[in-house]
């Protein structure tokens, strides 16, 4: 309980930070304070993030001095030679910690304590602790609290990064009548791609790729993956970042209304239109217009939106002239719009209009290595509202690492919520607050004497005869459908005793 008690202690000290740097102090203090040393050294990466230096004496961490710390003891090496590790943990001769002194510290004695971030890039993804006493005991326990501290750490920094960095861009937003750009910046804060999984790592080189190329996207993928994060992204790194970005949820309105959302009226358009409405076309002047679910959009607004895509321009609601469309348009859908296109339920001239470039959003059971990160974030920023830091006990986090999480990062981000509600006044949120079922596991079975050629032959067999059903018994359409010759349908049939009437063979 006291070491517990101690990480909270430094988790509320983090949580409390006023800006990156005194976060940075907390953080380096916390993790000389868990790792119970009284001397030695803490490096990491320097600030642009090419190498690795030393940061700060523990000493001076723990008697509370002001960072920067002073000249520090070590030179300084390249970080992609540097031992990655996955846990908290003493490195021992033979693991890389002899070369490690030598190369970094410059001396042959003491240990290195190895201790890994939870960001997986820039300043925190590795940590190391020189201790200089030639013999050191940290206990299991110490190096548990030292992961969950850094997860918990991770979080708050990665979130602080990005309150700088959105401060500092809300400067270049237009000044609007009751417009709140501290309040915009603050909500776009919650609106990040966080990952480090390499199908994160592949969306994000998408992202940049596209992001200069003013021609419209289309962002596929389920539900709850993202998809609007996505289009913010491609937006904020667009050259039309300094004008809005609009979104609209094509499911969310009857046909009707979205027509007057996207293109506003006049008055009198119609019966209660006292005063004109500007569209969501002409609120997006400039930036960017992103259309949600654009699969359940209706046909006759589908061949409106396909001329404002070609011609640029636009007719309000009861207007008797047009108006021009400076919008790029970023549309997204679960749906599986290319067949959809192909089937005639949606027009294919749009499609190719809006799918120039296709970016697709992929799920979290794809994400390896994200589950816990976005865990972590959404506990910190959780936390924060209800003026209290939490930490996962470690029966929660294994039952968050091995869930399916059918609604995706969505579905994640309302567990944590409900999480923190759930524990109340505890800081630490047990398996229990996550009101999660385990995944089941697979049914176990005996497999000896189990005959694999038989089972295929039973599938073989369920697929042929599924296929002659759905045919009327034509083996030659079934065998299209099978993707298979006639000869090799039938020579099949023969071996696995479906070779029964062959009257619909040549139908």
């Amino acid at each position: 309980m006291e070491l517990t008690g101690r990480l909270l202690d430094l988790c509320r000290e983090v949580a409390a930070a006023e800006n990156l740097d005194a976060m940075r102090r907390a953080v380096l203090r916390g993790l000389a304070i868990l790792a119970d040393v009284e001397s030695g050294y803490l490096y990491g990466p320097n600030q642009i993030g090419n190498a690795f230096v030393c940061l700060a004496s523990v000493p001076a961490l723990l008697e509370g001095q002001a960072f920067p710390l002073g000249p520090l003891p070590g030179g300084a090496c390249a970080i992609s030679g540097l031992l990655r590790v996955t846990q908290a943990t003493i490195l021992s001769p033979g693991e890389g910690a002899d070369a490690l002194r030598e190369t970094l510290f410059g001396v042959a004695a003491g240990q290195v304590l190895a201790i890994p971030g939870r960001i997986g890039t820039g300043a925190w993804s590795v940590i190391a602790l020189l201790l200089l006493q030639e013999e050191r005991v940290v206990p299991p326990a110490s190096l548990v609290l030292l992961d969950r501290f850094m997860a918990f750490a991770g979080a708050g920094m990665e979130r602080t990064l990005r309150v700088d960095c959105l401060d500092a861009a809300s400067h270049r937003l237009e000044a609007e009548p009751g417009r709140d750009t501290a309040g915009h910046a603050r909500g776009n804060m919650e609106r990040r791609l966080i990952g480090v999984s390499p199908s994160m790592q592949r969306l994000r080189e998408q992202i940049a790729r596209v992001a200069s190329r003013d021609i419209s996207v289309l962002i596929l993928g389920e539900t709850g993956t993202g998809k609007e994060l996505i289009a913010r992204e491609l937006h904020e790194l667009s050259n039309r970042k300094d004008h809005p970005f609009v979104a609209l949820n094509m499911a969310s309105l009857p046909e009707n209304l979205v027509e007057d959302e996207l293109f506003g009226h006049v008055k009198g358009a119609f019966t209660g239109a006292q005063a004109a409405r500007t569209g969501l076309i002409a609120a997006a002047r400039g930036g960017t217009l992103f259309l949600d679910e654009i699969g359940d959009m209706a046909p006759a607004l589908q061949a409106k939106l396909l001329r404002v895509l070609q011609e640029r321009r636009y007719r309000p609601v009861g207007a008797d002239r047009e108006e021009s469309a400076d919008i790029r348009l970023v549309a997204a859908t679960h749906a599986d719009l290319p067949h959809m296109a192909a089937d005639g339920r949606f027009r294919s001239d749009l499609f190719f209009r809006i799918a120039q470039i296709r970016i697709v959003s992929p799920p979290l059971r794809e994400r390896n290595g994200d589950i816990m990160l976005l865990a972590h974030h959404f506990l910190a920023t959780n936390s924060a509202q209800f003026g209290g830091a939490k930490v996962f006990a470690p029966t929660a986090e294994a039952l968050l690492a091995g869930y399916a999480y059918p609604g995706n990062v969505r579905e994640l981000q309302a567990i944590v919520e409900r999480a923190v509600l759930l524990s109340g006044e505890r800081a630490m949120i047990e398996a229990e607050d996550l009101a999660l079922v385990a995944p089941a596991k697979s049914p176990e079975f005996d497999v000896s004497g189990f005959a694999l050629p038989k089972a295929c032959d039973r599938f073989e067999a369920s697929l042929i005869t599924r296929a002659l059903e759905q045919r009327r018994g034509s083996r030659r359409l079934a065998a299209e459908d099978l993707g298979i010759p006639l000869r090799t349908l039938s020579n099949k049939m023969r071996k696995l005793g479906l070779d029964g009437p062959e009257a619909g063979e040549n139908a």
